[in-house]
């Protein structure tokens, strides 16, 4: 299984089995960020950039993420949170974004072929990888995130605190 917390899981459900953990890996060869400077340019000139990478659909708790974001806009109203990715709720999370005033706060990129997203600069220009997501075994966004040297911030669940050393490699936040 990919993690920890996966592993604690199928022992709580009885599997005889024995158990390894092994995590998934990540080519960091294939990235390519020399395009930085131009996406902050083009998403957030003069202000920070948050980035998601996922599903748009109700187990990553995108909502919740909204409920965040916009606390941190209180703090810091210059920030942008960009979101790669499509899904089955992206309609109705977009209307979410326009009831909640955030229209041009929150950047909707769609769906970007991984080949493009691992070239594209992005994970260089971002200044936090964020996650609401309560469902991860072992987020491969995240990982592809740290590896590009992304400080990532995410709830205090599965296996998203498989991956955040807190206060050292990211910041786990108390669930809900």
């Amino acid at each position: 299984c990919p993690s920890p917390s996966t592993q604690a899981e199928l022992v709580a459900h009885k599997i005889q089995k024995p158990i390894k953990v092994i995590s998934n890996g990540i080519d960091t060869t294939i990235f390519d960020n020399s395009n930085w400077k131009k996406i902050k340019k083009e998403l957030n000139p003069k202000g920070r950039i948050l980035l998601f990478v996922g599903r748009i659909a109700y187990e990553k708790n995108l909502e919740y993420l909204l409920d965040c974001f916009k606390l941190v806009l209180k703090k810091d109203p210059k920030v942008k949170l960009i979101i790669v990715g499509d899904g089955p709720q992206m309609d109705e999370f977009q209307q979410s974004i326009r009831r909640r005033g955030m229209k041009g706060k929150v950047i909707l990129q769609g769906r970007v072929e991984h080949s493009v997203l691992v070239n594209s600069g992005i994970f260089k220009a971002a200044h936090l990888f964020v996650t609401a997501s309560i469902t991860e075994n072992q987020p491969m966004t995240m990982l592809e995130a740290q590896a590009n040297g992304l400080v990532c911030v995410g709830q205090n669940v599965r296996g998203i605190k498989d991956l955040i050393k807190d206060n050292h490699s990211g910041f786990l936040v108390k669930e809900g």
